[in-house]
Protein backbone atom coordinates (compact mmCIF):
# COMPACT_ATOMS: atom_id res chain seq x y z
CA UNK A 1 0.00 0.00 0.00
CA UNK A 2 1.06 3.40 -1.09
CA UNK A 3 1.94 6.39 1.45
CA UNK A 4 -1.38 7.89 0.61
CA UNK A 5 -3.29 5.15 1.15
CA UNK A 6 -2.10 4.13 4.77
CA UNK A 7 -2.47 7.62 5.69
CA UNK A 8 -6.00 7.56 4.80
CA UNK A 9 -6.31 4.28 6.30
CA UNK A 10 -4.61 6.01 9.98
CA UNK A 11 -7.11 8.75 9.32
CA UNK A 12 -10.49 6.52 9.14
CA UNK A 13 -9.67 4.40 12.02
CA UNK A 14 -8.72 7.64 14.36
CA UNK A 15 -11.74 8.70 13.00
CA UNK A 16 -13.88 5.86 13.70
CA UNK A 17 -12.29 5.35 16.86
CA UNK A 18 -12.79 9.02 18.17
CA UNK A 19 -16.76 8.98 16.99
CA UNK A 20 -17.26 5.93 18.65
CA UNK A 21 -15.64 6.80 21.92
CA UNK A 22 -17.77 9.80 21.73
CA UNK A 23 -21.16 8.27 21.12
CA UNK A 24 -20.18 5.92 23.85
CA UNK A 25 -19.40 8.99 26.06
CA UNK A 26 -22.58 10.65 25.53
CA UNK A 27 -24.22 7.32 26.36
CA UNK A 28 -22.60 7.05 29.92
CA UNK A 29 -23.64 10.84 30.34
CA UNK A 30 -27.75 10.04 29.58
CA UNK A 31 -26.88 6.84 31.95
CA UNK A 32 -25.03 9.10 35.10
CA UNK A 33 -28.26 11.68 34.29
CA UNK A 34 -30.83 9.28 34.84
CA UNK A 35 -29.39 8.12 38.31
CA UNK A 36 -29.00 11.23 39.55
CA UNK A 37 -32.62 11.61 38.41
CA UNK A 38 -33.84 8.70 40.08
CA UNK A 39 -31.75 8.76 43.17
CA UNK A 40 -33.30 12.63 43.99
CA UNK A 41 -37.05 10.72 43.65
CA UNK A 42 -36.04 8.29 45.76
CA UNK A 43 -34.71 10.38 48.88
CA UNK A 44 -37.44 13.09 48.03
CA UNK A 45 -39.96 10.33 48.38
CA UNK A 46 -38.66 8.39 51.41
CA UNK A 47 -38.76 11.52 53.10
CA UNK A 48 -42.37 12.33 52.29
CA UNK A 49 -43.67 8.78 53.05
CA UNK A 50 -41.58 9.11 56.97
CA UNK A 51 -42.96 11.99 57.56
CA UNK A 52 -45.80 12.18 60.35
CA UNK A 53 -47.71 15.37 59.37
CA UNK A 54 -49.88 15.43 56.29
CA UNK A 55 -48.03 16.93 52.77
CA UNK A 56 -51.74 19.51 52.62
CA UNK A 57 -50.56 23.00 52.58
CA UNK A 58 -46.58 22.28 53.83
CA UNK A 59 -44.37 24.35 52.06
CA UNK A 60 -41.17 21.97 52.40
CA UNK A 61 -43.54 19.09 50.74
CA UNK A 62 -44.61 21.96 47.69
CA UNK A 63 -40.79 22.40 47.65
CA UNK A 64 -40.00 18.77 47.17
CA UNK A 65 -42.51 18.23 44.56
CA UNK A 66 -41.24 20.93 42.65
CA UNK A 67 -37.93 19.72 43.63
CA UNK A 68 -38.94 16.52 41.60
CA UNK A 69 -40.50 17.89 38.75
CA UNK A 70 -37.48 20.16 38.11
CA UNK A 71 -35.58 17.40 38.30
CA UNK A 72 -37.66 15.19 35.69
CA UNK A 73 -38.09 18.38 33.37
CA UNK A 74 -34.24 18.84 33.25
CA UNK A 75 -33.51 15.08 33.29
CA UNK A 76 -35.78 14.67 30.29
CA UNK A 77 -34.41 17.59 28.06
CA UNK A 78 -30.29 16.64 29.34
CA UNK A 79 -31.28 13.03 28.23
CA UNK A 80 -32.43 14.07 25.03
CA UNK A 81 -30.16 16.08 24.07
CA UNK A 82 -27.20 13.52 24.85
CA UNK A 83 -29.45 11.11 22.78
CA UNK A 84 -29.50 13.66 20.00
CA UNK A 85 -25.63 14.10 20.22
CA UNK A 86 -24.92 10.25 20.56
CA UNK A 87 -26.84 9.30 17.51
CA UNK A 88 -24.71 12.42 15.68
CA UNK A 89 -21.50 10.74 16.13
CA UNK A 90 -23.05 6.94 15.16
CA UNK A 91 -24.00 7.94 12.31
CA UNK A 92 -20.53 9.35 11.46
CA UNK A 93 -19.02 5.86 12.64
CA UNK A 94 -21.46 4.08 9.67
CA UNK A 95 -20.38 6.83 7.17
CA UNK A 96 -16.46 5.70 8.46
CA UNK A 97 -17.02 2.36 8.11
CA UNK A 98 -18.83 2.95 4.64
CA UNK A 99 -15.59 4.63 3.44
CA UNK A 100 -13.55 1.43 4.76
CA UNK A 101 -15.91 -0.81 3.12
CA UNK A 102 -15.18 1.27 -0.34
CA UNK A 103 -11.33 2.01 -0.15
CA UNK A 104 -10.00 -1.45 1.65
CA UNK A 105 -11.19 -5.37 0.30
CA UNK A 106 -13.16 -5.95 3.13
CA UNK A 107 -17.16 -5.27 2.55
CA UNK A 108 -17.58 -4.37 6.47
CA UNK A 109 -21.02 -3.19 5.95
CA UNK A 110 -22.12 -6.73 4.88
CA UNK A 111 -20.48 -8.41 7.84
CA UNK A 112 -22.45 -5.93 9.89
CA UNK A 113 -26.00 -6.10 8.17
CA UNK A 114 -25.58 -10.46 8.56
CA UNK A 115 -25.07 -9.78 12.48
CA UNK A 116 -27.94 -7.27 12.61
CA UNK A 117 -30.21 -10.32 10.84
CA UNK A 118 -29.13 -12.48 13.05
CA UNK A 119 -29.81 -10.47 16.05
CA UNK A 120 -33.15 -9.34 14.97
CA UNK A 121 -33.83 -13.08 14.50
CA UNK A 122 -33.14 -13.89 17.98
CA UNK A 123 -34.25 -10.74 19.81
CA UNK A 124 -37.09 -9.98 17.62
CA UNK A 125 -38.58 -7.84 20.88
CA UNK A 126 -35.41 -6.52 21.62
CA UNK A 127 -33.40 -5.69 18.46
CA UNK A 128 -33.08 -2.38 16.92
CA UNK A 129 -36.13 -2.28 14.76
CA UNK A 130 -37.92 -2.37 17.82
CA UNK A 131 -35.99 -1.67 21.23
CA UNK A 132 -35.44 1.79 22.22
CA UNK A 133 -33.56 2.09 25.27
CA UNK A 134 -33.94 6.29 24.84
CA UNK A 135 -37.66 6.09 25.23
CA UNK A 136 -37.27 4.62 28.85
CA UNK A 137 -34.88 6.96 29.91
CA UNK A 138 -37.34 9.34 28.15
CA UNK A 139 -40.33 7.54 30.66
CA UNK A 140 -38.02 7.46 33.23
CA UNK A 141 -38.09 11.55 33.36
CA UNK A 142 -41.50 12.33 32.72
CA UNK A 143 -42.70 10.12 35.36
CA UNK A 144 -40.36 12.00 37.76
CA UNK A 145 -41.61 14.86 36.21
CA UNK A 146 -45.40 13.46 36.84
CA UNK A 147 -44.70 12.71 40.51
CA UNK A 148 -43.60 16.13 40.80
CA UNK A 149 -46.52 17.86 39.54
CA UNK A 150 -48.87 15.62 41.03
CA UNK A 151 -47.14 15.86 44.49
CA UNK A 152 -47.53 19.82 43.83
CA UNK A 153 -51.30 19.51 43.23
CA UNK A 154 -51.49 17.11 46.10
CA UNK A 155 -49.99 19.61 48.55
CA UNK A 156 -51.57 22.72 46.87
CA UNK A 157 -55.29 20.75 47.70
CA UNK A 158 -56.08 21.34 43.86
Amino acid sequence: MDQAGEDAREILLTLYRENSGQARHYEQQRQAIAAAGALVAGVVLGLLAARENPVRHDAIALLQALLLAVVGATGFVASLTRHERARLHVERVHAVRREISRRFPVDIQAIYDEAKRTHAKRYPRMSERTGRVHWAYQALHVTIAGLGVALALLVLGA
